[in-house]
């Protein structure tokens, strides 16, 4: 058996060969590339490949079919392989930029939420004097003003927090 080194997984193989794992599957139960056995029991070890002997099976095999007139079928085979592989590539593409579209927005409509939602906590800060205005008049304790403002601002912030939930912000409260 060749040493550990040279001793690759079916993806690995299947790479070295630009061939699919199924591919190398398939080619292994067709006896066309050796399968590694173990010395003290005789037994095939499942999904390891010596790269120098398929290498080496694989190119005779092709050069056997190119002489033989046989390249046709082969390199259809090889060739509807790789279509098959570029065709799952490109899927596994499109499904990635398909999701990321689904996270973008386009300028225009972000700037319209952003608006309207400046404008919604623009108005809200403005009405806040005006609401505090007559349960301010006559209060002389600063703590009591303290709370009440305080109060005031801690729910004009809890609103803008929700609002950044998804909740709309509504005209002065």
């Amino acid at each position: 058996m060749d040493g550990p080194r040279f001793i690759v997984s079916t993806t690995d193989i299947a790479e070295i060969l630009c061939l699919s794992p199924r591919r190398i599957q398939q080619l292994a139960n067709e006896e066309k590339l050796p399968r590694i056995k173990d010395n003290s029991t005789g037994q095939v070890i499942e999904g390891r490949w010596s790269i120098p002997d398929c290498v080496n099976a694989y190119v005779r095999m092709k050069v056997a079919s190119a002489k033989d007139g046989n390249e046709d079928a082969l390199d259809k085979e090889t060739k509807q392989e790789k279509l098959r592989r570029i065709k799952a590539d490109a899927d596994l593409r499109e499904d990635l930029r398909d999701r990321e579209r689904a996270k973008l927005f386009h300028q225009e409509d972000v700037m319209e939420v952003l608006s309207d939602c400046m404008a919604g906590i623009k108005g809200k800060i403005l009405a806040l004097p005006a609401r505090l205005t007559l349960t301010l008049v006559g209060q002389e304790d600063a703590a009591v003003i303290n709370e009440l403002l305080t109060t005031a601002v801690v729910e004009l912030l809890n609103t803008i927090r929700e609002h950044s939930r998804g909740l709309p912000i509504t005209g002065p409260a």
